[in-house]
């Protein structure tokens, strides 16, 4: 795993940004230039003797002194801004609080499906991998009203649905 050290030593971390910079040139890095690749989910990974970190777990390191002991969360949902004011510590369940919907939805909306056998609206909502809302309604838009009253109820870490 990444020293503290090491990470002082390979990376400059800009908290406004959240960019890491190479600091040494070598293995066909360049100093100065920003360190990873941005995966298709947005995240930034980031190569160093062999292995992989993500950008937010070296922020993190660089910014506490500490591995996270769980999740980062990215609170605007963008897992490429790696900002210190975007990141938060989280559980599973928590980061899975701050989603947006599915791109293969069959609603616009977070939380709400169509449920083709009833011909109805589904809105749903889980915490710590159980389901604590399931209800269903004429229209998309009653079913996303009864998912948000349930996510401000039952999601505290972040209570207002993320809409794509």
């Amino acid at each position: 795993m990444l020293s503290l050290d090491n990470a002082k030593n390979a990376f400059s971390y800009d908290a406004q940004t959240g960019v890491l910079l190479r600091s040494k040139s070598g293995h066909g890095y360049l100093a100065g230039l920003p360190a990873g690749t941005i995966r298709p989910d947005g995240r930034c990974r980031i190569s160093y003797e062999g292995k992989f970190y993500y950008a937010h777990h070296i922020a993190w390191l660089l910014m506490t002194g500490e591995w996270p002991p769980e999740s980062i969360d990215h609170k605007d949902g963008n897992p490429g801004n790696n900002a210190w004011d975007n990141l938060r510590l989280a559980s599973h369940s928590q980061n899975m609080q701050n989603l947006a919907g599915h791109k293969d939805s069959t609603s616009r909306f977070p939380g709400v499906s169509f449920h083709a056998k009833l011909k109805k609206w589904r809105a749903r909502l889980t915490l710590n991998r159980r389901k604590v809302h399931d209800s269903v309604h004429d229209t998309e838009s009653e079913a996303f009203a009864a998912y948000c009253g349930a996510k401000a109820k039952y999601h505290d870490f972040n209570p207002v649905p993320r809409v794509a």
